[in-house]
């Protein structure tokens, strides 16, 4: 009678071939490494792009996908996980991690194959897509290209200074790491900024600073009780009441009267965010637009919309003219801004931050407008750039390093 014989198992036995099962470990440790430099990657550019902007707007799941650092860190983590269960799957050859290995890239297959049949559905659209993304980042370059002209400009202007520095240890360091900034830092603020009011960093930034649009315009008239006024400063109450009012509307015309401004003068505008002075940081500004004609940068654009005189006109029948703040020479017929006014202070101080010679004041309403064109004062930037920086320097910063440390 035969008898049965009993083949013995060695304890390593497999029925996977070696070479398959280090060539897939291989496979997915080379993919485990590419998703750990993803996500790598992602958070470095996302930690760079919180020390720029100060903060980054994440509300709704459109700002998510859009930023391409979060974009990173998340591909890189599937990535990561899945080529990780691979290594170890094919290691000791688990079957149920194996498994998920395998179903994750059945999805993916069967995705791609769906996406496919959608190609051709779509085809014209990207097509119109990619045309309007072309244009957009050629706009995108040369907004970057006129921002990068003004910096220029700024550089070679003539600066005022006293000379005034921080006194202690603390507000020093306060100012190296709150205040001073680099050029590529300026340049990222002016593009990304544009919205001005409704951009978290662009409020960040004009806290710390002097700037043009209110408080040089203080500085300038102030006499005595410097500390309070810089306790005011800091403190930034919130407007509300009918100065509210004036400012909500004043945005929402600001569109409206860009347009006009352009047709009227067949021009090209370019909107622009905060702009900081390289070699004085501590003063900034915000114009609202740059005017561009025949490629070259002209004169920068500041809108007012008075909403006192929203319906009615700003030049009436009998040539007088309903806006406060304007001086009319009947005899010359020259429309000029009242040089003791804010907004002359302002537009001032825009083209002592930009570097240019020239502002068109535009003042809009939707039944009529006037320009008023601002020419450079270099005695009145001298003498009031001068006082700006012996306040920010005695005064502002002092209190700003007390309230922030």
């Amino acid at each position: 009678m035969p008898v049965a014989m009993h083949r013995r198992r060695v304890s390593n036995f497999t029925y996977v071939s070696p070479c398959v099962k280090y060539m897939i470990f291989l496979l997915n440790f080379l993919f485990w490494l590419f998703g750990g430099l993803l996500v790598a990657a992602g958070t470095f550019a996302f930690y760079e792009k919180w020390n720029t902007m100060g903060s980054i707007k994440l509300n709704t799941f459109s700002d998510v996908i859009l930023n391409i650092s979060l974009v990173l860190i998340i591909a890189g983590q599937i990535i990561f996980i899945v080529s990780f269960a691979g290594c170890i799957g094919a290691l000791r050859e688990n079957t149920t991690l194996l498994k998920f290995f395998s179903f994750k890239y059945l999805i993916d297959y069967f995705s791609k194959k769906y996406n496919d049949k959608n190609i051709n559905a779509l085809n014209l659209q990207n097509i119109n897509k990619s045309y309007i993304e072309k244009n957009k980042n050629e706009s995108v370059f040369q907004q970057l290209d006129i921002y990068d002209e003004i910096l220029n400009l700024q550089h070679l202007r003539n600066y005022y200074t006293t000379n005034s520095r921080p006194l202690e240890f603390k507000q020093i360091k306060f100012y190296n790491d709150c205040i001073a900034i680099n050029r590529d830092q300026i340049l990222n603020l002016m593009y990304s900024t544009i919205n001005q009011s409704n951009n978290s960093a662009w409020r960040l930034y004009r806290q710390t600073r002097i700037s043009a649009s209110s408080k040089a315009h203080q500085i300038k008239t102030r006499r005595a009780r410097n500390e309070d006024l810089a306790l005011r400063f800091i403190k930034d109450k919130k407007m509300i009441g009918k100065g509210l009012k004036y400012v909500n509307y004043g945005i929402e015309m600001e569109d409206f009267a860009l347009k006009k401004y352009s047709l009227i003068n067949n021009v090209q505008v370019i909107k622009c965010g905060l702009v900081i002075h390289q070699k004085q940081p501590w003063i900034c500004a915000s114009p609202d637009g740059i005017v561009i004609q025949n490629g070259k940068v002209e004169k920068l654009l500041e809108i007012k919309c008075p909403y006192n005189c929203k319906d009615s006109l700003l030049f009436d029948e009998k040539k007088q003219i309903n806006i406060p703040y304007l001086h009319y020479d009947k005899e010359n017929s020259i429309i000029s801004l009242k040089k003791n006014h804010c907004y002359y202070t302002q537009c001032q101080i825009q083209l002592y931050c930009t570097g240019l010679e020239l502002c068109d004041l535009f003042i809009c309403t939707k039944r009529d407008c006037i320009t008023v064109t601002i020419i450079r004062d270099e005695l009145f930037l001298e003498k009031l750039i001068k006082k700006i920086e012996l306040f920010y320097f005695n005064y502002f910063l002092p209190k700003l390093t007390c309230v922030n440390t």
